[in-house]
């Protein structure tokens, strides 16, 4: 069973109805609370325009923050951009994501998986105690579906 992941703290000018989160603002949204142990969130891209990344993080980033190791303001996260990467550890995944796919974050046995319309696409390991789940964009309009779910 899917539930739509709601985000806290959320800037003006973002909406979200339900699963579904719009924005056309750099911003790193963040769960409002933390995901349980072997459990997953998903997003479907609508709409990007924007650079995206998507992960988690051991706290909540700034909500100006951006998951790469350039910008990111938490040292404890794992991410995965449109373009491919997995962040911080530089690694290339086997492929990116683009409109009209769907990611999927899985938290299980100290991993977390990466991916792509249900296809593995990427793994990273996984040690902090908590994990929240995270959405990061910038420079262009973005429409998602984010779901929750058990793994």
């Amino acid at each position: 069973m899917s539930l739509p992941l709601l985000f806290s703290s959320l800037p003006a000018g973002v909406t979200q109805q339900g699963a579904r989160l719009a924005s056309a603002q750099t911003s790193t949204f963040t769960a409002a609370a933390p995901l349980s142990a072997h459990s997953a969130f998903s997003v479907h891209f609508h709409t990007k325009e924007p650079r995206t990344a998507i992960g988690i993080a051991a706290s909540p980033p700034p909500l100006a923050s951006y998951l790469t190791p350039d910008r990111a303001a938490s040292p404890d996260y794992v991410s995965f951009g449109g373009a491919g990467f997995i962040y911080p550890f530089r690694r290339s995944a086997t492929r990116g994501y683009t409109v009209g796919d769907t990611v999927t974050v899985s938290l299980r046995d100290a991993t977390v998986t990466f991916a792509v319309n249900g296809t593995v696409v990427g793994s990273a390991p996984w040690a902090a105690a908590a994990a929240f789940a995270c959405l990061s964009c910038e420079g262009g309009r973005l429409d998602v579906t984010v779901t929750q779910h058990s793994c």
